[in-house]
């Protein structure tokens, strides 16, 4: 059954727009990392299957256990918190990145509803790939 569930996963569609802003993040100098309940091996399969190459990690976490990653990511990494974004598309993801003490993205073309996202207070919003990059791209 994982099989089966990792060839779903790297046959599903990218979000429209959303490869030229990755790529110019990366070029930025932004480090940029994957983080998902789902299993690393899905979520290389899915990056193979697109030919991304613009992440510096991929790791899998528990459902309800972001935040516990998060940390250990930042303390790994030595990265600093304050310029530190947890993009997501989900309620969990917001209040993972309050616990973890880091910046939230809450994007609007994923599985929760704008307002949905907005009633959990995530630091940003954005509804397009291109609002993302202007949101974290370093000045």
């Amino acid at each position: 059954m994982r099989e089966e569930l990792g060839l779903s996963v790297a046959s599903a569609p990218l979000f429209e727009g959303i490869v030229p802003v990755l790529e110019d993040l990366k070029k930025s100098g932004v480090i940029l990392g994957l983080l998902s309940t789902n299993s690393e091996d899905n979520m290389y399969r899915f990056l193979d299957a697109h030919g991304l190459d613009c992440f510096s990690f991929v790791e899998s976490g528990g459902i309800f256990g972001k935040a516990k990653v998060i940390k250990n990511i930042i303390s790994s990494r030595a990265i600093d918190p304050k310029s530190c974004f947890l993009i997501g598309d989900e309620t969990r993801d917001i209040a993972s990145s309050k616990k973890a003490g880091v910046l939230s993205v809450a994007v609007t073309w994923g599985y929760n509803t704008q307002r949905v996202l907005e009633a959990k207070k995530p630091t940003y919003i954005v509804n397009t790939p291109k609002e993302l990059l202007r949101t974290i791209t370093p000045l």
